[in-house]
C-alpha cells in the first residue's frame, strides 16, 4: 500500500481534531507520527503493571524513553482478517492519539488479543 502526502495530510487532520483514538499501522508511519506529539505515551493510557506485561513480553515501542506503541506482529485477529495483507514492513504497532474515547480503543486492543 503506497503511502501518499495526501494521506498524511488526512491522517493529520483526523488526528487533530480528535477523531481518531489510535492507529494500528507499519512501524514507518507511526515512526512519523511519534515526533509530532500526537501519540498519547502509553503510560498516559495503561497502569504501570498493565505495562509492564507488554514490557515484559517485549512489545513497547519507545521513543526518547517513553513507551508510545505497542507491537502486534503476533495479533492472531489481524492475521485471521488478512489485516496485514499486502503491506511490506518489519512490523506494526498500535499507537494511541489524545482522542476522545481511549477507553473504547483500549477494548479494542484487548479484544484483538493485547
Amino acid at each position: 500500500i503506497r503511502y501518499t502526502y495526501e494521506d498524511e495530510q488526512k491522517i493529520t487532520m483526523v488526528i487533530a481534531i480528535g477523531q481518531m483514538d489510535l492507529m494500528i499501522s507499519g512501524e514507518d508511519v507511526i515512526d512519523k507520527y511519534v515526533p509530532r506529539d500526537v501519540v498519547k505515551p502509553l503510560d498516559e493510557v495503561y497502569s504501570q503493571a498493565e505495562l509492564k506485561m507488554f514490557e515484559d513480553a517485549g512489545l513497547v515501542k519507545y521513543y526518547q524513553g517513553k513507551p508510545v506503541a505497542i507491537c502486534m506482529d503476533d495479533s492472531e485477529k489481524l492475521n485471521r482478517y488478512y489485516y496485514y495483507v499486502g503491506e511490506k514492513t518489519d512490523h506494526y504497532y498500535v499507537a494511541f492519539t489524545y482522542g476522545a474515547h481511549t477507553d473504547l480503543a483500549k477494548k479494542y486492543v484487548e479484544y484483538l488479543g493485547y
